[in-house]
């Protein structure tokens, strides 16, 4: 039987995860260029790193799930979770994490919600998961 002991899971994921991070700084600095004059792009890589950790503290794990949530933090506010009916969602755990993006995108979350979000938009979030 083969054991894969947490580090070397760890290890395995934080790559998986570096790569993830250069596809999503890719694909953000094509839909909003001004994001590589404002920020180096090890800054970048930084912030699509911490916003992969941030992501995975709500449980969320798919690929896609993954880059939809950090081009929310790119687009809406690093900190976009934070809102209340946002968070509601991110934290209900009747909800299976690969529905939770899905609910987001729903109705169930309100314009106001989102402009509220956008309004208190904190940049320290890009340093840490909450």
């Amino acid at each position: 039987m083969l054991i894969v002991r947490k580090a070397q899971m760890e290890a395995m994921n934080a790559g998986r995860d570096d790569s993830l991070a250069g596809l999503i700084v890719t694909r953000a600095t094509e839909k909003d260029p001004e994001l590589a004059d404002k920020y180096e792009n090890r800054i970048l890589l930084d912030m699509a790193r911490n916003g992969i950790k941030r992501a995975r503290s709500h449980g969320l794990e798919n690929t896609q799930d993954l880059q939809t949530f950090v081009g929310l933090m790119f687009v809406v506010a690093p900190n976009f979770d934070e809102q209340p009916e946002i968070r509601a969602v991110l934290s209900d755990e009747s909800i299976p994490a690969g529905e939770k993006i899905e609910k987001l995108k729903s109705p169930l979350i309100s314009e106001k919600a989102w402009e509220e979000a956008k309004n208190n938009h904190n940049e320290e979030a890009w340093k840490s998961a909450p």
